[in-house]
Formats: C-alpha cells, sequence, structure tokens
C-alpha cells in the first residue's frame, strides 16, 4: 500500500486517494517514456535504523533525496521527502515492503507529487 503526502493527495486525490496497482504501472511507463538519464535515489542516514523491530516486521524512517532526469519542463527533478516503510515476511519468510508512506518535510516536491503528475498523464 502507498500513502502519498498530504500535499499531493490534496492537489491530486482523485489519483493518490485511489493509487493502486495500476496507477504504479501507468507512472513507471509514463515517466520512462520522458526519461533523460538514470534517476538517483540517496537517503540522509548511510545505515538507517529501524524505529520497530520484530522477528517478523520492522518499520524504518528515511528521508530522501531523488533526482529524475526527465524532460518534461513543467516537472520538477529533484523531489525530498521522508518516507515511512513498513516491513513484514510473506508466507515463504521472505521480507517485503506491505506499506510506503511519504511525507513532504521541505518546499521541495515530494516522491507523491512525481508519481501524481505521470500517473495521470
Amino acid at each position: 500500500m502507498f500513502s502519498s503526502a498530504e500535499d499531493a493527495r490534496g492537489r491530486f486525490a482523485d489519483v493518490m486517494n485511489n493509487w493502486n496497482l495500476d496507477a504504479e504501472q501507468r507512472y513507471f511507463r509514463n515517466l520512462k517514456e520522458v526519461m533523460n538519464g538514470t534517476p538517483s535515489l540517496t537517503f540522509s542516514d548511510t545505515l538507517p535504523t529501524p524505529i520497530f523491530v520484530s522477528a517478523d516486521s520492522a518499520i524504518y524512517d528515511l528521508n530522501y533525496t531523488l533526482y529524475v532526469p526527465h524532460t518534461r519542463a513543467s516537472v520538477p527533478k529533484l523531489m525530498r521527502g521522508n518516507m515511512q516503510l513498513y516491513l513484514g515476511t510473506d508466507i515463504q519468510r521472505r521480507w517485503a515492503i506491505y506499506d510506503w508512506r511519504d511525507f513532504k518535510t521541505t518546499t521541495d516536491s515530494t516522491w507523491s507529487y512525481l508519481k501524481a503528475i505521470f500517473s495521470s498523464s
């Protein structure tokens, strides 16, 4: 499940409130069409410490910077924010992200904004 940052959810409510696998795939397809280089994702913590850990789940809180070199002039290429990743084990005991929450932390656009723009193109 993906929970968008509030500003993106407010501005693109029709897209973000109904985020699903189809929207995610549309986002990737549309973004791929306008890529002009290799994206870069960095986290402020080199070795992030989970804020919660148990035998079969963990929660990570990460500040991110995402640079996406695309050709659409009206859309920012730099996104910053905070993500909380909720991990758990599946029935085969493999780790997987089951919830991703995005938060705005600066005046820069968030990953949610990028997803909203390119999923609705």
